[in-house]
């Protein structure tokens, strides 16, 4: 009786995580990618990704995302702030992603182990959310940024 009642509880344990776990990207808003990085306002407004390899060798998606209209004609070295990250190339939910957000040519600073949500995914597009909450500190102002964004896939 004991044994069934530790597998009950146990059960009812590793379900309540699962669910906590799950509520990382249903909390990130479905409007458009905004607020600040590097300490300064930030709303989407282009950007472009590429066909890559993750850090798991596996095929990948390069996301590159600017608040200046850019496309695939633009270099991402040209845009004023940049979020970048990558992610496997197919849907889901991807809980251990290293956002990199930039301000211009300064360093840019490594935000490990973030969800990205990509939602669609073509051979021209990518659609998706992401979501990232970091105060100041003595080697960065703070990046605090949600939404949801499009990127064309460029060759």
């Amino acid at each position: 009786m004991k044994k069934i009642v530790l597998l009950l509880l146990f059960t009812a344990v590793a379900l309540g995580c699962s669910k906590d776990d799950d509520n990382d990207s249903e909390g990130i808003k479905d409007e458009v990618l905004k607020g600040t990085v590097q300490g300064k306002p930030f709303t989407f407004k282009g950007g472009k990704a590429f066909n890559t390899t993750t850090f798991d060798d596996e095929p990948g998606i390069s996301l590159n995302i600017t608040n200046v209209i850019a496309d695939c004609d633009d270099s991402i070295f040209d845009f004023e702030l940049r979020i970048s990250a990558v992610v496997p190339n197919r849907v889901g939910v991807f809980k251990d992603i290293n956002i990199v957000d930039q301000d211009g040519d300064d360093i840019p600073f490594n935000n490990i182990d973030n969800t990205v949500e990509i939602i669609a995914l073509s051979a021209t597009e990518v659609k998706g959310k992401m979501k990232l909450n970091r105060a100041a500190s003595s080697i960065a102002e703070e990046s605090v940024f949600e939404g949801s964004f499009i990127l064309t896939i460029c060759e």
